[in-house]
């Protein structure tokens, strides 16, 4: 498809269903059908729900098949059919409509459709109280064309000959220099450009003007605000609190480039709508479903009311779909059941349905296959415990070096010596002999234990707090909870330099225990949630720990203190006795593996079962996919449309783990 028709196509679309224009569907659509549903349908067709004398007239099996009474219709023969017997009040006891006998003209009609045979273009299709023979729902047909030379160029030739009319002169060069600038990129041409043209005297100078005009990036950016406009794109919401949509203009530029790129209509068409079915492996056309969402967003009435807001936000984007793309007014059927209309209330509730699960706002997504790819293959690797995947022979490699970087790797922890600690909540600390720090006395709702020592060391590379067994805590501990166990909300790391009153936030790059309750890991103590945490049940009585590593190391030489801030929040699970020790052990070294895994490494690789060889390289890869996943390009943002998300849904509260 050229531009040319392209542009063309932007403004008079039209679906490509329809029906064929044969004079017999003609006379059912224009003449028949009108006086069945404006007299008949009422009382006898499905759509209506009502069948009276077991009688529907809204299908070719409804009349022929009849009612109480026998077929309503014998094709061919109106002086036998029930259905002229009824209208033309031959029989007492049968005379329709019963309200009022049709006219004289409305039964000729209907004696001349049954006597050529009852024609109707649906043939067994119900007969809808709606009209589909619409304009724009008919197939487009090419007109012949009325001479030689453009078709463009023959047509306005014949209206100007219809209306008694020559045409006007030949633009000059400069004129028409000017004229293909305005219409193809919306700007005035600069003088040099317009002298350029005009001395070409070549036989292609305009053809080789118009396709450099074409091939610039102007092209698109005029084209393009005529396709925005018809979308009803902006780059705010909209209505009174007109928020800011900071990453819509992706879809703009997406708009811009599709037409420079002069991709088809029904591609165009498809890329706005469903991208990621129609082309799952072009993440980039993410940016096309912009279209969805160009619309306003009312959110007062999002906050206030999401029900009834999601209705009206998929009612814009019903209506803002049926006219872009099917040129047809959608939106009257939200309301009304009109007999006339091209829509039917039905249809307008099932066009709604399919925009159901999706929803307004940001979407990520990746700008090239390949990154996608990546992406997708690191995230499965992340997460797999397929034991097919994780021993491909592809990845034995990074295993095995991984495990020989672990053999390698020593870790010596240095306990601290506690010089400062402190409760927020109210609780007693007291320092036992050990260096342990036990807990006592007030249970507050929310705790904070801090605590500060010197560090010798010369680098700080990870921080490790054990929580310790104790016969003086409920259950054995280590929490002060009744069932013995303990929730850690957050852990908080920060350095104090010596001569320095500055303080230094310590960056977390991983954490990782010997035990995780299920849903309290040791990856919710550094993810800044209050609601989240890390605990140890069922296995109370014993001591446990969480292992902190740093995403970078930290120069010590020069001496300094270290705060850690063991944050507890409701419930009152709080630590009843812990620790705290340092290393300067780096590249993973003190990663807390699974007993499984760590178990296995300590065999030879020959004594290992494959279900520790799975453990094994399940480490291994997850941490080689972190790393890769981390080498990866940021995911691009548009403003437009998720699947399965609405502002109704977006309210609901998220599920906590379940406090043990």
């Amino acid at each position: 498809m050229s531009r040319w028709d392209c542009i063309l196509l932007l403004f008079c679309s039209s679906m490509v269903t329809g029906l064929s224009a044969d004079t017999n569907a003609t006379f059912f659509t224009r003449s028949v059908r009108p006086i069945l549903v404006g007299k008949c349908l009422k009382c006898h067709s499905h759509a209506a729900g009502k069948m009276k004398g077991g009688l529907t007239l809204d299908s070719q099996s409804g009349w022929s098949q009849g009612g109480d009474s026998g077929p309503a219709i014998v094709l061919g023969k109106p002086d036998e059919s029930l259905l002229i017997r009824a209208i033309r009040y031959q029989d007492e006891g049968l005379q329709m409509p019963p309200k009022g006998r049709l006219s004289e003209g409305e039964i000729a009609i209907l004696e001349d459709w049954i006597r050529n045979g009852a024609h109707d273009p649906r043939a067994s299709k119900s007969l809808q109280l709606t009209d589909t023979n619409w304009w724009s729902l008919k197939q487009l047909t090419a007109p012949k064309i009325p001479g030689k030379g453009h078709p463009i160029d023959a047509f306005i030739q014949r209206r100007l000959k219809d209306a008694g009319l020559k045409p006007a002169p030949l633009a000059d060069r400069k004129t028409l220099a000017r004229r293909l600038y305005v219409d193809l990129h919306g700007l005035h041409p600069a003088p040099e450009e317009v002298a350029k043209f005009a001395s070409d005297e070549s036989a292609d100078a305009f053809a080789n003007l118009v396709n450099e005009l074409l091939a610039s990036p102007r092209y698109g950016e005029r084209w393009a605000r005529h396709w925005l406009d018809v979308v009803h794109f902006a780059d705010s919401h909209g209505c009174e609190h007109d928020v800011k949509r900071p990453n819509a203009w992706r879809f703009r530029d997406y708009v811009i480039e599709r037409l420079n790129s002069d991709v088809s209509w029904g591609r165009f068409i498809r890329e706005q709508l469903a991208p990621d079915v129609f082309f799952p492996d072009e993440p980039q056309l993410t940016a096309g479903l912009g279209f969805i969402a160009a619309g306003p967003l009312e959110l007062s009435r999002a906050s206030t009311a999401p029900v009834t807001f999601d209705y009206l936000d998929r009612d814009d984007i019903v209506t803002q779909t049926m006219a872009a793309f099917v040129s047809t007014t959608a939106s009257c059927a939200r309301c009304h059941a009109h007999k006339f209309d091209p829509i039917s209330q039905e249809d307008y509730y099932a066009l709604q349905a399919v925009f159901a699960g999706v929803g307004k706002g940001d979407v990520e997504y990746d700008v090239t296959a390949s990154v996608m790819q990546r992406r997708r293959e690191f995230g499965d690797l992340l997460t797999t415990t397929d034991s097919n995947v994780l021993l491909q022979r592809k990845y034995a490699h990074v295993v095995q070096e991984w495990e020989k970087q672990r053999a390698d790797l020593k870790v010596d922890w240095m306990q601290l010596d506690p010089e400062v600690f402190v409760a927020s909540g109210g609780a007693t600390l007291t320092k036992m002999n050990d260096g342990s720090i036990f807990a006592s006395g007030k249970l507050a709702a929310r705790e904070n234990y801090t605590v500060s020592a010197k560090v010798t060391l010369q680098r700080l590379a990870a921080v490790r707090v054990d929580v310790m067994k104790d016969d003086r805590l409920p259950k054995g501990g280590p929490g002060r909870a009744g069932n013995g166990n303990m929730h850690i909300t957050d852990l908080v790391l920060e350095w104090f330099p010596a001569g320095s009153d500055a303080s230094m936030k310590l960056k977390v790059l991983r954490a990782t225990a010997d035990f995780n309750q299920n849903g309290w890991t040791s990856v919710h103590a550094i993810d800044g949630d209050d609601k989240t945490g890390w605990a140890i049940y069922p296995k109370i009585n014993q001591s446990h720990y969480i292992v902190l590593e740093l995403a970078e190391s930290v120069d010590t030489s020069k001496g300094g203190r270290l705060a850690v801030t063991l944050k507890q929040y409701p419930p009152t699970h709080h630590v009843g006795r812990f620790r705290i020790s340092v290393t300067d052990a780096e590249n993973g070294a003190v990663q807390v593996l699974p007993a499984k895994a760590k178990n296995a490494l300590l065999k030879k690789p020959s004594e290992r079962s494959a279900e520790e060889r799975s453990a094994i390289a399940k480490e291994a890869l997850s941490e080689y996919a972190k790393k890769e996943l981390a080498t990866l390009p940021a995911k691009a943002v548009v403003y437009g449309v998720s699947r399965y998300w609405s502002h109704a849904k977006k309210k609901a509260k998220p599920i906590a783990p379940k406090v043990v």
